[in-house]
Formats: structure tokens, C-alpha cells, sequence
């Protein structure tokens, strides 16, 4: 099978929730093309998805030694900066993957969503704006834009890209956290729940969604059922 067939299947376990089944392909197809550097990215992204963040770790320091150019590895290295909250190692990840793979869309919503997370406003937008302008069809940059302009309290702004979002992928939980806490920032606790809920279903370890439900859950007058998710 060509590279990109071993890469296809091992997206397709890790979509139906087999880590270790996508592990296997992603080993047989690295011992049969051992100078793609897609395959130690992959397998660094198939062992963060598993949580052994550890393994994530050693996959990528060996392989930067082979490779230590590569933008795939260096978007790995920004989003596990991103998780080990070192927000300064991850902008300059996402940058020198931006500035060697200038027209990737992945660099740009990387640089865009940590700067986001460090509420450098205006940085931030300019990369996710850049990343949805190279990827017009995808929803995870206008999620994240989304949820940067309702950081910045811009909410028509958040609004838009959210919809936008949601128009592309109706079950992109991101975007349904983004808009569940938009609409707790406008008072509308109700509808607020109900789309952070339905976060929670779509991906029950989005810890953003997690703690802003219970907030939710208060200002309706549920303390019991607040105290009850915070557990």
C-alpha cells in the first residue's frame, strides 16, 4: 500500500476510538517508508490520542533527530506544548512550522488557538483568519475564532464564525462549547446548557465544556445539579 494508504487507515481506527489499532498500521507502514516523516508525527498524535502523552514525547524527540526540519513534527511539538500549558515553546512551534509551510492551514490555526489561549487578541485572529482563508472548509479554525471573539466580548463576530462552524460540521464540539458559552456571556442560561451538553456527548473529555455547564446549571437554579457535575 502507498504511505498515504497506511495513514488513511490508521485516521480511520483512531475516528472509531482503536488507539492501538492505528498504532499497527502506522508501525507497518513506517518500517516500509522510513523517510516520511508523516509516520512519526502520526504516531506521536495516535499515542497523545490514547493519553500516554509520555510516548507522544519519546516518538518526537527521536524523530526530530531524523528529521529536524519537519513541519509535520513541529506541529506535534506545538501541541504538546500547548497541552504541557507552555504556551511561549508552543507560538514558536506553530511559527517555524508556519514560516517553512507557509500556505498549511494546520500552522495557523496552531499559532492562532494557543496565542488565543494566552488572550493575545489580535495575533490570534490574524492566524485563525489566516487558517480559515486557507481552509475555507474546515470548521476547527472558525470554532476556535469563534470562541477567541467571545473571549474578546466581539459577540457578533463570535456568533458568525460559530454558525459558520456548525454549518460546516454539525457535530464539531468546539464550536458547541464556543456557543454554549456565548450565550451564558448573554444571559440565556438555558440554551447555554443545552449546547454545552450536547459538547459533552460529542466529546466527553472537552474539559472546557465540563466547566462551564455547572455554570449553567447555577444560574437556572440547579446548585444541586451544578455541585453534581462538578464532580
Amino acid at each position: 500500500a502507498p504511505a498515504s494508504g497506511w495513514l488513511l487507515a490508521a485516521d480511520f481506527a483512531l475516528a472509531a476510538g482503536e488507539p492501538a489499532e492505528a498504532r499497527a498500521h502506522l508501525s507497518r507502514g513506517a518500517s516500509r517508508y522510513p523517510k516520511d516523516d508523516r509516520f512519526p508525527a502520526h504516531q506521536a498524535r495516535a499515542a497523545m490520542f490514547a493519553g500516554d502523552w509520555d510516548e507522544a514525547r519519546r516518538i518526537l524527540r527521536t524523530a526530530r533527530a531524523a528529521f529536524p526540519d519537519s513541519v509535520e513534527l513541529a506541529l506535534v511539538a506545538g501541541e504538546i506544548a500547548r497541552f504541557d500549558g507552555a504556551g511561549p515553546q508552543a507560538v514558536a512551534e506553530f511559527q517555524a512550522a508556519a514560516s517553512r509551510a507557509p500556505r498549511d492551514a494546520r500552522a495557523w490555526h496552531g499559532l492562532g488557538a494557543t496565542q488565543a489561549e494566552r488572550e493575545h487578541f489580535a495575533p490570534a485572529r490574524q492566524a485563525l483568519t489566516q487558517a480559515t482563508t486557507l481552509a475555507p472548509q474546515a470548521a476547527a479554525p472558525l470554532a476556535d475564532l469563534g470562541s477567541l471573539e467571545t473571549l474578546a466580548q466581539r459577540w457578533s463576530e463570535a456568533e458568525a464564525a460559530i454558525e459558520r462552524a456548525l454549518t460546516l460540521q454539525p457535530d464539531d464540539y468546539v464550536a458547541w462549547t464556543s456557543r454554549g458559552v456565548l450565550q451564558l456571556l448573554e444571559g440565556r442560561p438555558e440554551d447555554a446548557l443545552e449546547s454545552l451538553l450536547k459538547a459533552s456527548l460529542l466529546e466527553p473529555r472537552f474539559a472546557r465544556a465540563q466547566m462551564h455547564a455547572p455554570i449553567a446549571w447555577y444560574q437556572l437554579g440547579r446548585r444541586d445539579a451544578a455541585l453534581s457535575a462538578l464532580e
